[in-house]
């Protein structure tokens, strides 16, 4: 691996079966939902937050669906801290450069081969960050790949086919970009 890879371990996409409708859950029980996996996976506590869609700090009526993830739950009769998360990169040109960079990262995580002197190719090592996924991301292996592009622009996905897993992905991808861009250098 290099430095940056990103790995998609596991998920829950919770769903019925028929695009984009989803299961319809509260915002607690999902927080839930999220804890007890964690639990499983032994990660518990060591999961950072990632990009969710800005909408889930809206408040309506009263209610905030950040803010409800965010509550202790309980699992098998235990307390846990919520899940929280950060906001996604929702500024212009955003949508295009974040499935710019996903492409790009499936393409890096390709193998990296140079012609030898005869001609037969080489392996090296890649030199940029890819994104794997797990033969467990079932819905990322099925909808991914498959996302189609807008007819009236190709730089962008069909925001009518099921690209909730998409977005995620997307919404991953440039906030990691960001977190690598943060921090100060020191010339001489």
């Amino acid at each position: 691996t290099v430095r940056g890879d990103s790995f998609r371990i596991a998920e829950w996409y919770g769903w019925t079966g028929k695009a984009n409708q989803g299961l319809r859950m509260l915002a607690n029980d999902v927080a839930a939902g999220i804890v007890q996996r964690e639990i499983a996976l032994g990660i518990i506590k060591r999961v950072m937050p990632g990009p969710a869609d800005n909408s889930i700090w809206d408040v309506e009526n009263g209610n905030c669906i950040a803010a409800d993830m965010a509550r202790h739950v309980t699992v098998n009769g235990q307390k846990y801290k919520g899940i929280t998360w950060i906001r996604s990169n929702k500024s212009p040109g955003s949508r295009k450069a974040g499935w710019e960079r996903c492409r790009g990262m499936l393409k890096d995580a390709l193998p990296a081969y140079v012609m030898d002197a005869q001609g037969r190719p080489v392996r090296v090592p890649r030199e940029r960050p890819g994104l794997y996924a797990f033969n467990t991301c079932t819905m990322f292996i099925d909808l991914f790949p498959i996302l189609p592009r807008d007819e009236k622009d190709p730089d962008d996905v069909d925001t009518e086919a099921e690209d909730h897993i998409g977005d995620e992905v997307r919404y991953y991808v440039l906030s990691k970009l960001e977190r690598a861009q943060v921090g100060r250098t020191k010339g001489t």
